[in-house]
């Protein structure tokens, strides 16, 4: 299985769970076969995983990959990104590019090991994109070409919705609202869960409402061309059950504590930009 191997068309560092999603991805949407995906990991039963599942080529070290791939998505942990750049340093050339996955790992982060010439794309993926619905925003070195961006955004739609920030401190938004989102909106829909069990309404029934619920709330923001405060007039009758929660949530705070969630979760991936 650890045999030297030819040149692949893109390899990836690291074969989690993303990892995994986006290379599934990949090959649904036929971007790149299977046999044209490498990957290497320090987990040898994961490997092994990978390869039964999708018929991608394992290698044995991030060293050999990184010389056969001439894209490279690094889709490690942020606290294991320092030792991964330190093994293939010296080997990383212009000729290819690099996508990072990893949150709070800023463009300076990796300039700083490697050349300040490198071609770097940054993505900020979600968990859905686990069953193909995930939220991804992408950031560009100046030095990427536009072939490239195509490339990256082509890989990631496949996982969902994609598409590009102007600016890389947009990410640290996006990592508090599309990357932590996922978790907020879980806690959420807990929290309507747990209301309808207070009024004795079993779980096997609350659960399924309320998911579907938010389901088609959400295509109908994506699919009709209404503002949200159009669509909460529509669904809020005047002296209806609905204007009187809306009433709770305004004399709560609602907006308010949502502006706090999204606000302390920017400033802790800032911090954590910072510490990289």
């Amino acid at each position: 299985m650890m045999k030297q191997r030819a040149q692949v068309s893109i390899g990836f560092i690291g074969g989690g769970n993303m990892a995994g999603a986006i290379i599934a991805a990949i090959i649904k949407k036929k971007i790149f076969p299977a046999s044209a995906i490498g990957v290497s990991d320090l987990d040898r039963r994961r490997l092994s995983q990978l390869r039964r599942q999708y018929k991608i080529t394992p290698f044995p070290d991030n060293q050999l990959l990184t010389r056969k791939s001439p894209i490279l998505i690094l889709a490690v942990k942020p606290q294991q990104m320092k030792e991964v750049i330190k093994g293939i340093q010296v080997l990383v050339n212009q000729k290819q590019l690099l996508i990072s996955i990893a949150a709070g790992l800023d463009t300076h982060y990796f300039k700083k090991s490697l050349a300040s010439s490198m071609r770097l794309i940054r993505a900020m993926p979600n968990a859905p994109a686990l069953i193909g619905e995930g939220a991804t925003a992408l950031y560009a070195s100046p030095q990427t070409t536009e072939a490239d961006k195509e490339l990256a955004l082509k890989i990631f739609s496949a996982t969902g919705k994609a598409l590009f920030v102007p600016e890389e401190e947009w990410l640290d938004v996006v990592t508090a609202i599309s990357g932590s989102g996922p978790a907020f909106v879980y806690s959420f829909l807990d929290a309507m869960v747990k209301a309808g069990l207070k009024w004795k309404l079993p779980e096997e029934v609350t659960l399924p409402l309320i998911v579907q619920t938010f389901i088609g709330s959400a295509k109908m923001v994506e699919k009709l061309s209404e503002s949200l405060p159009s669509l909460i007039e529509q669904v809020a009758s005047k002296g209806g059950t609905t204007e009187a929660g809306l009433q709770v949530m305004a004399e709560r705070g609602f907006a308010n504590l949502v502006e706090g969630v999204v606000e302390a979760a920017v400033k802790r991936a800032r911090e954590l930009r910072r510490r990289g």
